[in-house]
């Protein structure tokens, strides 16, 4: 459901895309066949049978067709920086909080959408450095239904397909204004993520513009968490 409605979207505005009802990892199937996308590209399922999160974590599936599993797919002849995980994750908080405004969204460092204390949504980015420079960024959003994680939340059991694509439109328009080859934060962007930082974590005190979180006692660097 969900999967078809974001594919049928794509369609509808003449972005390119791939759509599988089912994919072990949607960044993984991305990294196989990059070579054989127009760009931008989306590649979505509704099913992952391997889906992936930060590190060595694993991200569970929701009931199928109840959930967004996606990879935004990048490419330039300039470096990603990894600045990108957070403009990305920004944009991702914003544009729920703009469509669903029913609804309490937080950004927990360094890649995870919070919806009223539970976690709805997950980041993973991940690259190539070449001559032409490959960026793939996967997105996991529990929509209707989560996993049976005791921290996992959704959105709501009772979204309509409108509704659906007025999200997707506005996240696309946001991520299509985004300088993804800035190397630091400028001024606003840090205080945007402050402020959506602050929602989950209200003791950091601020950001600076290479993004390291800043304590009353202690300096974490994003790299770092």
């Amino acid at each position: 459901m969900i999967g078809r409605w974001t594919a049928n979207w794509a369609e509808a505005n003449a972005i390119s895309h791939t759509y599988k009802s089912m994919l072990t990892s949607t960044n993984d199937y991305a990294k196989d066949n990059y070579l054989s996308f127009q760009w931008p590209h989306i590649v979505i399922t509704d099913e992952q049978t391997a889906g992936r999160g930060r590190g060595t974590h694993s991200w569970l599936s929701a009931e199928i067709g109840k959930a967004l599993y996606t990879s935004l797919c990048f490419r330039s002849k300039q470096t990603f920086p990894p600045m990108n995980t957070i403009r990305i994750g920004l944009a991702l908080m914003q544009s729920l909080e703009t469509s669903f405004t029913d609804k309490t969204f937080s950004l927990k460092a360094p890649n995870d959408i919070y919806c009223e204390n539970k976690k709805v949504a997950g980041i993973l980015v991940e690259g190539s450095q070449r001559d032409i420079h490959h960026l793939f960024v996967g997105i996991g959003i529990n929509v209707m239904a989560k996993p049976d994680l005791a921290v996992a939340g959704y959105i709501s059991s009772a979204i309509q397909e409108e509704k659906w694509i007025e999200f997707l439109s506005i996240f696309w328009q946001v991520i299509k204004e985004i300088n993804m080859s800035d190397k630091t934060l400028s001024y606003n962007e840090q205080q945007q993520v402050l402020a959506a930082l602050q929602r989950h974590d209200p003791a950091i005190e601020n950001i600076s513009s290479e993004a390291d979180i800043l304590y009353a006692d202690r300096t974490i660097a994003w790299s770092e968490l």
